[in-house]
């Protein structure tokens, strides 16, 4: 994108932080800012469906709440004129590689983030490459392998993740998410493999909503205590935004992990 248009997918300061800079600056100070949720500095808010022209590009805004009310995915189409350019698609805090964004807001819910997924993001062309807002490709994939030990695609993409460290970085998470489509999350990521029997299975229920409220609770203990509580015990102990309800848990699937928890995923 050029410098005389900024979008963003939430108001967070992850991702809407340099508001600030551009509208107090004097070469930037005119350049229009789209969101899809209030936010400071914003100059248009965006609706479903809207698009928006930058150049020969055009960005569609497509609302895919459940990490916040109005969190928002951007599709690049490509021109006519350019039949093999690809689709691309920025995913903010929503899809990440191998995992899906946080239940925010205390309002967020398993079935708004499976429509998002599985029914927006997937429903769109399965070459299209996915730019997630956050590196978190080595964590979710490794929780990935503990909800699909024998899945060789999970352990492909683990194999990738590790091999793409930066040698002797101090930030060992080297930006592997733009080597993933639609196509590839859908073999991988458990968020996106909800109606599978393995992750049914996996979760205790034959109910692909609660089989991702499941996988979220799940996801977020493992953040924390790099061990996941199991499927069965976890199904009929979640609220419906997916937070665990306190319950000492008697059946741990105990693995190490070496990530602390993050904010967002």
């Amino acid at each position: 994108m050029d410098s005389n248009t900024c979008v963003y997918y939430a108001p967070s300061s992850g991702h809407s932080g340099g508001n600030n800079f551009l509208k107090n600056n004097a070469s930037t100070s005119n350049v229009p800012i789209y969101c899809g949720e209030k936010c400071e500095y914003v100059t248009n808010m965006l609706k479903d469906g809207q698009e928006i022209v930058v150049g020969n590009l055009t960005f569609v805004a497509l609302l895919t709440p459940a990490h916040t009310q109005g969190s928002m995915c951007y599709l690049v189409r490509p021109s006519e004129s350019d039949e093999q350019q690809i689709p691309v698609l920025f995913t903010g805090d929503t899809l990440f590689v191998g995992g899906c964004g946080k239940f925010l807001e205390g309002f967020g819910t398993a079935q708004q983030m499976n429509h998002s997924l599985n029914v927006i993001i997937a429903g769109l062309q399965p070459e299209t490459r996915i730019f997630p807002g956050h590196e978190f490709t080595l964590n979710n994939i490794k929780f990935a392998s503990l909800v699909e030990p024998n899945n060789h695609d999970v352990a492909r993409k683990l194999m990738f993740a590790k091999s793409h460290l930066l040698q002797g970085s101090k930030d060992p998470f080297y930006p592997v998410s733009n080597a993933a489509t639609i196509a590839d999350e859908m073999r991988y990521n458990p968020f996106m493999r909800v109606k599978e029997e393995v992750v049914l299975r996996h979760c205790g229920t034959d109910d692909p909503i609660k089989a991702l409220q499941v996988l979220r609770a799940q996801k977020d203990f493992f953040n924390k205590e790099g061990f996941i509580p199991s499927g069965e015990e976890l199904r009929d102990n979640l609220v419906d935004t997916g937070t665990i309800i306190a319950k000492p848990y008697s059946m741990m699937a105990r693995v190490k992990s070496d990530r602390k928890h993050t904010a967002f995923n």
